[in-house]
């Protein structure tokens, strides 16, 4: 067994850090070329949810199945043009109408997380109607895999991440529950990082019945790992795998 000097684990240290940052250049530098062209000027806004209509629109050249949001009362803070209107609607991709199972990927339910992280009492689409809302455009990257194949390029997900409904913002120190936490734990047990993709891993928990919006964050920003192995709850074994402490 090799022991690594102060020096050594600070040498290694740095050079993730180094790696992680050229890896977030390289995400962020992605993302300014993946918006749809279908999401239309609006970026961060605040405004009350008149309707929700389902509805297939184009986007170059290529169908997409959305949610359209028709927002009343709004006040746009960010756009890529001037929006000086009052009303406007917001296309929110929505899953296949042929979609046989639940995908925390898609842009709506990436939404109606991040609204249920603000006010617990939403747990759909429709919690959403009739509500104010302050909603900021972000983005998501996961892992894409055909088959069992994993795919060279990162998926990225744009999304309006809801911060506010009603004018009432989300706890600004949030944490994760005890339980979230182990069934997290529970999932990542005897897997390797190679097998906890921020894809793979938060599709895991969901099906074991995983719902604490504050673990999927972290999942998906590559933190609860790091986090629990922080906090002593996971143990990084010499073959790569995670185990319960």
């Amino acid at each position: 067994m090799t022991t690594m000097t102060i020096q050594d684990e600070l040498a290694q240290l740095a050079k993730l850090t180094s790696r992680e940052a050229v890896h977030q250049a390289e995400i962020e530098d992605l993302a300014r070329n993946k918006r749809g062209q279908y999401r239309g000027p609006v970026q961060d806004f605040t405004g009350t949810v008149a309707d929700i209509t389902p509805k297939t629109i184009q986007d170059g050249g290529y169908e997409r199945y959305v949610a359209m949001f028709h927002i009343t009362d709004a006040h746009v803070t960010k756009a890529r043009t001037p929006v000086m209107e009052s009303s406007f609607d917001l296309p929110v991709r929505a899953p296949s109408p042929a979609a046989t199972k639940a995908n925390p990927n898609v842009e709506l339910s990436r939404m109606v997380t991040s609204a249920n992280a603000v006010d617990p009492s939403i747990t759909g689409i429709l919690d959403l109607l009739g509500k104010q809302i302050t909603c900021e455009e972000d983005y998501y990257v996961y892992d894409r895999w055909v088959g069992e194949t994993k795919s060279t390029v990162e998926t990225i997900v744009f999304y309006w991440k809801v911060v506010a409904v009603g004018g009432v913002k989300a706890t600004v120190a949030a944490t994760a529950s005890l339980e979230g936490e182990e069934t997290a734990c529970a999932f990542a047990a005897g897997k390797t990082d190679s097998e906890l993709t921020p894809n793979a891993f938060l599709q895991g928990f969901i099906q074991a019945g995983g719902t604490d919006a504050v673990v999927q964050a972290e999942i998906a920003g590559r933190k609860f790992l790091p986090r629990m192995v922080s906090e002593g709850k996971l143990n990084k074994l010499e073959d790569g795998a995670y185990a319960l402490n």
